[in-house]
Formats: structure tokens, sequence, C-alpha cells
């Protein structure tokens, strides 16, 4: 969440209070729903002393993980040999050939902040790279 405590020594970062689950626990289109859920945080609010509290939450959620990172790559080679030396080599390179997909949420996207976007929670772009296919003839003599 924002921090506003200024100079408070060792204080780089203010933590909400966890009030609820932080994960949307019916989530599963990334592209219309929200993956985090605002009603799982609340702010803490000031100690007696005027200053802003510190929250309950801790550093890492085990409950909030991101998305799971799958990603599978296939290289095939034939060689087809015409003399001992001279031969010609086929190569097929498939990058993420089953085309997963690894969804951005966080610190670049800056919708883990509580409160501080609108777009809190919200899944806002593909992470990894499309399914690529590359193809090479070599001739060796």
């Amino acid at each position: 969440m924002p921090n506003n405590l200024g100079g408070l020594l060792f204080n780089y970062a203010r933590y909400p209070d966890v009030v609820g689950h932080g994960k949307n626990t019916s989530f599963s289109n990334p592209y219309t729903q929200t993956y985090l859920n605002l009603a799982g945080w609340s702010d803490p609010g000031n100690s007696a002393n005027g200053t802003p509290a510190l929250g309950n939450a801790p550093r890492q959620d085990q409950n909030v993980r991101g998305f799971p990172y799958y990603n599978e790559d296939l290289s095939l080679i034939k060689d087809t040999h015409f003399t001992e030396q001279t031969y010609l080599r086929f190569h097929a390179d498939a990058g993420n050939i089953f085309n997963r997909h690894a969804f951005c949420y966080g610190q670049a996207a800056g919708n883990t902040t509580v409160w501080s976007t609108p777009a809190f929670g919200t899944v806002s772009s593909q992470c990894n790279i499309p399914r690529r296919l590359q193809l090479a003839v070599e001739l060796f003599f």
C-alpha cells in the first residue's frame, strides 16, 4: 500500500491489514475478471499517537500467488548424407510450442499496490512470447 510513514527508521514499506482472502476465488477469465480481491485487505489506520499504523499483512502472502508458468520448446534435426563429408541438415525449432499464456500483473503493470490505482488486481497483458517456429536448411560440404 502507499507508504506515508515518512522518515521512520528502517521503514521501506507499509502493509495493509489482512481481512479476507486476497485472491479472487471465482477467477477464471483474466480478460474480464480481477485476479486479486480488493476486499481482502484494509487500511490499518493510525496508531494511538497519530502516526500511520503498520498492517498485519506479510510481505509475501502465500495465499496470493502469481500464475503458473509453463513453457515447452521443441527442436528437430535431420541430417541427410550424400557423401561422407557432404550432407544436408534440416533444422526445425518451436518455442512455446503449445502456445501457453503467462499473464502479467505486478510491479511492471502497477496493479499490486492496494488502493493505488483503479486497475488493482487486474491482469494487464501476456508476459511471455507466443509460439514461434523457425526452420533452417544447411548444406555442409
